[in-house]
């Protein structure tokens, strides 16, 4: 079972950045089963390289796109990016150490909290201003 389910509630207004979101909710999903099944040693190294790449892949994707239309928010949104990222670094290099027996547990907590939190409180800000500006 999905510890976090897609829905419209998350949307941005931006179906590229929706498609993004909904990934990092599937890689989310992803450690949830694995940790459900007893399996999360196996799969977290792999499922933070993952993430890293991705979120890295969005955050140019979105931040790009909060440039082209000169969104006001877009350092204060840059900044809360790179502290997401430098924690996830921090999360891979635990797992590279193999400490992978509690990694699961926190770094699920951590992204959900996170996305969860991040969309609603950071990314819908944006919705009005690139759906004014043409991105749908």
């Amino acid at each position: 079972m999905a510890l976090v389910q897609w829905s419209e509630k998350y949307s941005v207004g931006v179906r590229s950045l929706d498609r993004h979101h909904q990934k990092l909710f599937e890689l989310l999903n992803r450690l949830h089963e694995a940790m459900s099944a007893g399996k999360a040693s196996k799969v977290v190294t792999g499922i933070i390289g993952e993430l890293l790449d991705y979120t890295i892949y969005h955050f140019e994707a979105e931040e790009r796109l909060m440039s082209e239309i000169s969104y006001l928010g877009l350092a204060e949104h840059r900044k809360a990016h790179q502290e997401f990222v430098y924690e996830v670094k921090k999360y891979k290099e635990m797992a590279d150490d193999g400490m992978t027996a509690f990694l699961g547990t926190v770094l699920l907590n951590f992204l959900r909290d996170w996305l969860i939190r991040h969309i609603d409180g950071m990314d819908k800000k944006y919705r009005k201003s690139m759906n004014d500006s043409g991105i749908r």
